[in-house]
């Protein structure tokens, strides 16, 4: 099955428990895409939040962000941090650890892979998508003039949503 509804990981458990015809609490964050899935439905949230704040010893850079339908705005709490995964970092498994190196090594000889390394490892503080004409999230709109009233209305609804979510989470 394939839908454009945008739904959210916080919509899976309201969704089992709908399935299973189970009682939703009221107090979960997402809600039942289950008429997506029984095609009753075909849109299910006007937008999306998202948080990351870090895993573990690795990948300690928080980040928020907002998906409409056409866009996303990432705002990276702690652009200073360098950005690091189990993809780059884990050496006890096969996380990155096959092909990691190549790409390093290829990064001291060819600008593009290099390029490719420092958009990894370095995030700036937002960064703003048109994810319906850049899929693969590869021209950052945060400096479009035109895209300025956008820009003040996503960091306004992702700044309402943190606040309603209590979320006070700085940079590192």
């Amino acid at each position: 099955m394939h839908t454009d509804a945008m739904v959210s990981l916080v919509d899976v458990m309201p969704t089992l428990l709908e399935g299973v015809n189970a009682p939703v609490p009221a107090n979960l964050d997402g809600r039942s895409f289950l008429g997506i899935l029984n095609g009753t439905a075909k849109k299910h949230h006007e937008v999306i939040f998202t948080t990351h704040t870090g895993d573990r010893e690795w990948n300690r850079s928080p980040a928020r962000s907002i998906r409409t339908e056409r866009y996303k705005l990432i705002v990276n709490l702690a652009p200073q941090v360098v950005y690091t995964t189990h993809m780059d970092k884990a050496t006890d498994h096969d996380g990155g650890r096959e092909y990691w190196p190549s790409w390093e090594k290829a990064a001291e000889t060819l600008p593009r892979a290099a390029g490719v390394l420092q958009r990894y490892r370095h995030h700036p503080p937002e960064e703003l998508y048109d994810v319906l004409l850049d899929p693969y999230k590869q021209h950052d709109l945060v400096a479009d003039p035109s895209c300025v009233e956008l820009l003040a209305d996503l960091r306004a609804r992702l700044a309402e949503w943190r606040a309603a979510q209590g979320d006070k989470v700085a940079g590192s």
